[in-house]
């Protein structure tokens, strides 16, 4: 329900009772705050405090959903893909790879990646309708986040939608941001989640990947 709900409050309590410097080692295994092995020009490694000994109270819990750090749509991608894959994280480049010839790090267990993969379909089918793929299982989360400018502005906002499909062995991830948009409807089950739904339709079909058995 805290996801689905995309609750704050919720999110800070459950962090709150992690140790800060095991969060601190969770985000930093997913890649954040790292330039990733893409070579993709131009990419940062966005920030994450790595003096997370001294993480207090009010940093956990924001960055439980998604503030005091930042993280690039590429590395937020990265993120979800080690869901996808069993709970390992693999290197993220822009090259085909073969097989069985890049090793990748366990971040977390086969059965938590099954677990969240389980949570993020019921959210996108209660919190994201609109990003449904006809014939395909999907799981992802939503997001919308205030823009940093010298403070966070309240007006201006990137709305967000990361997902991944089939569920039954999944095969894409798609990361999807809206900067600043610009209708009445700006969060990101609205305007982020249609996008995700289009490229992925298309994505399944191009690639061959078979439906989900209902």
């Amino acid at each position: 329900e805290v996801l689905i709900k995309s609750s704050n409050t919720g999110i800070s309590k459950i962090a709150l009772e992690i140790d800060s410097c095991n969060l601190y080692t969770f985000f930093n295994d997913l890649g954040f705050g790292q330039v990733t092995s893409s070579g993709f020009p131009g990419e940062t490694s966005g920030t994450l405090d790595y003096q997370c000994s001294r993480w207090r109270e009010g940093m956990i819990a924001s960055l439980s959903y998604g503030y005091n750090v930042d993280v690039s749509l590429i590395q937020l991608a990265g993120a979800y893909a080690a869901i996808a894959n069993g709970g390992i994280s693999m290197p993220i480049t822009l090259k085909k790879i073969e097989d069985g010839r890049t090793v990748g790090k366990r971040v977390f267990s086969e059965q938590t990646s099954k677990e969240i993969i389980s949570m993020l379909e019921k959210v996108a089918m209660r919190g994201a309708p609109r990003a449904k793929i006809n014939g395909y299982r999907i799981g992802g989360k939503t997001g919308t986040a205030q823009i940093a400018a010298a403070n966070y502005a309240s007006d201006k906002h990137n709305a967000l939608f990361v997902g991944l499909a089939p569920l039954t062995k999944p095969k894409i991830v798609i990361a999807v941001i809206v900067n600043e948009p610009r209708g009445e409807e700006y969060y990101g089950g609205q305007v982020a989640a249609p996008v995700f739904s289009e490229i992925g339709s298309h994505t399944l079909r191009l690639l061959g990947i078979a439906p989900d058995d209902k």
